[in-house]
């Protein structure tokens, strides 16, 4: 299988991946059921009240948002005694209310203790976040790579990069001959210095197929982010495994 055909083939599966997780997170944008709504508005909140623990900021209004939607999410249900969706409806609340009370003494590993209940209890209520949210970061890196393998295809296309070569070729063959020359006097000089006008074009030329590579490249990077802007706006996809601030 020749290069050409290999990066046809890559290009095609490249624009069924984009297009399959364009789908996905179309989808996340669209959320129906109440409780997964609840959900993610935990979810992001509670990440929140991390992330404002880190810069050391208090995180006590993103901590009450998150608590008004539990309580719209366990609203209604009608937990047994003693059951282990009732324990841990108790326990949910309780660590709320310690955190609520907390002030400046909250710490992250309780939030995230906090977290994992309420996923717990998501569970127990079958309520989940879109897959668009659960897998973010892979989702991105995935659209990252495929719209970087689309452009690069084009590119490849739609530039005869045998022609650049070539140009490439002759300008360092004149550089290296003017550079030899400008010494000397006469009629090679002179020549070299009427060439002058076919080198700079040569330059235009090159310079052109730069701007064209980086229209494609700055054409998916401005969708992309603009759509993931739109996306994830005010969702945390990934933590750093260092203190930025």
């Amino acid at each position: 299988m020749d290069r050409s055909r290999r990066l046809l083939i890559g290009s095609v599966i490249a624009i069924g991946i984009v297009l399959a997780l364009f789908a996905v997170t179309w989808s996340g944008l669209g959320i129906q059921d109440d409780r997964d709504k609840d959900y993610k508005k935990i979810s992001s909140n509670i990440d929140k009240s991390i992330q404002s623990l880190r810069l050391g900021k208090d995180p006590s209004s993103y901590l009450q948002t998150a608590f008004r939607s539990y309580s719209s999410l366990v609203e209604g249900e009608n937990f047994e005694n003693n059951s282990q969706p009732d324990k841990l409806d108790e326990e949910i609340k309780n660590s709320f209310s310690s955190l609520l009370g907390g002030g400046g003494g909250v710490k992250e590993a309780d939030v995230q203790e906090l977290d994992k209940k309420i996923t717990l209890m998501a569970g127990e209520l079958d309520a989940s976040s879109p897959i668009a949210f659960k897998y973010s970061s892979l989702i991105i890196l995935g659209f990252s790579i495929s719209l970087a393998l689309i452009a690069n295809v084009l590119c490849q296309r739609l530039v005869d990069w045998k022609q650049v070569g070539k140009l490439k070729e002759n300008i360092s063959d004149w550089r290296k001959k003017f550079q030899q020359s400008r010494m000397k006097k006469g009629k090679k000089k002179k020549k070299l210095e009427l060439e002058d006008k076919d080198y700079r074009k040569a330059q235009k030329e090159i310079w052109g197929i730069s701007i064209k590579q980086a229209v494609f490249y700055l054409t998916f990077f401005v969708l992309f982010f603009g759509w993931f802007a739109l996306v994830y706006g005010d969702w945390i996809v990934v933590w750093l495994p260092f203190d930025w601030s």
